[in-house]
């Protein structure tokens, strides 16, 4: 049911730009198809004492994408005090078009700083800290474990009586698929070393805020809350740490890993794909060091260049930007798939009924 704050026209163009986008998803075309084969290339070479650096392969946009960039490059927005977030939402998709269209590393490192901003001097060096503070240590009770975190979340899903969803693993990754008719995938390495305490904490991340936002979402009166506005990544990977440093469930391991993602982001834009490896296996095990580089990596095809996505510095960048938050601006962020940068349009939109306050919240937000 549309708000009566939004006009039916209005509606109507957030429905149709809702059926041009949805099916849209960037990381298909920043993965690398090849991963695996290069993954075992790398460590092969390792094997032998020899330095490799993998060359990446991705799929190309294909017709229903060019349908999509010729839909959005002849978008008119209508004025509305919500313009700017579909403004925000075709600019992103415009910028990953360019991407995939322009793999130069320099258009690679200009287009990744444009949508994910770039890893300040200041992060970095609280990254060093924790990862001085936190040394490595062995996991204890530690296994390889993708079923067994496909198996746990299973459950909790029917806990809670979250209906229609499944889970495959297809690739690398695991899909978490149509909880409720929502989508979510994890990106967990097949040869993930992990513990019961490990699974705990993912399985209460997505749910917790992943899910939720979800669910918000789906009940808002505009379906562009589905979508991913801006900064949302970056915003809902903060949320995650954030609750749990409130719920005092944050570990050494989960903060030496996000702080090991911004170095792979700053070493990733100074050196190759191996010299940033290098660097990051003094710090972590061979798998984690992989994982953390080829995640800065990615987007690039000759990964002896400078630069990639460069990204992996979003969930420490988004905890320092959420962590000053009161519980009323963090509850402001399950309306949906949102930015912190519109907290003050959401409580405007819902203190005029526009939208809708969210309803799914975690406990440590509910009202007491």
């Amino acid at each position: 049911m549309v708000s009566s704050a939004i006009s039916p026209e209005f509606a109507k163009f957030d429905q149709d730009f809702y059926d041009h986008i949805a099916f849209f998803d960037q990381q298909k075309f920043l993965y690398p198809s090849n991963f695996d084969d290069q993954k075992v290339r790398f460590f092969a070479a390792r094997e032998r004492r020899q330095s490799y650096n993998p060359h990446f392969t991705y799929l190309a946009l294909g017709d229903r994408e060019f349908a999509l960039l010729d839909y959005l490059e002849n978008l008119e927005i209508p004025d509305h005090y919500f313009g700017k977030l579909y403004s925000q939402i075709k600019q992103q998709i415009l910028l990953c078009f360019d991407l995939v269209q322009n793999r130069q590393p320099q258009s690679l490192r200009n287009i990744a700083q444009k949508k994910y901003g770039v890893a300040s001097s200041e992060l970095v060096q609280e990254a060093q800290a924790i990862l001085r503070k936190y040394r490595r240590q062995p996991i204890e009770d530690a296994y390889f474990g993708i079923k067994a975190v496909t198996q746990q979340i299973q459950e909790k899903l029917v806990a809670m009586q979250i209906s229609h969803w499944h889970i495959e693993e297809v690739q690398s990754y695991i899909w978490l698929c149509h909880a409720n008719l929502t989508t979510q995938k994890l990106q967990l390495p097949s040869g993930l070393l992990i513990n019961q305490a490990w699974i705990d904490t993912i399985i209460k991340n997505v749910i917790e805020v992943i899910l939720y936002q979800n669910q918000n979402a789906r009940k808002q009166p505009l379906r562009i809350f589905e979508l991913g506005m801006d900064r949302f990544e970056e915003t809902g990977l903060g949320l995650m740490i954030e609750l749990a440093h409130r719920n005092h469930v944050i570990d050494e391991l989960t903060l030496r890993h996000h702080a090991g993602a911004v170095l792979a982001s700053y070493l990733g834009h100074q050196f190759s794909f191996w010299d940033t490896y290098l660097r990051l296996s003094n710090l972590f095990s061979q798998e984690t060091a992989f994982t953390l580089t080829a995640q800065a990596k990615m987007g690039l095809e000759d990964t002896t260049e400078k630069g990639g996505m460069l990204h992996t510095h979003l969930a420490l960048q988004g905890w320092k930007k959420v962590q000053p938050l009161t519980q009323h601006e963090l509850t402001l962020l399950y309306t949906g798939h949102v930015g912190i940068d519109q907290l003050r349009l959401l409580a405007e939109a819902i203190k005029d009924q526009s939208i809708q306050a969210p309803t799914w919240l975690p406990d440590i937000l509910k009202k007491r």
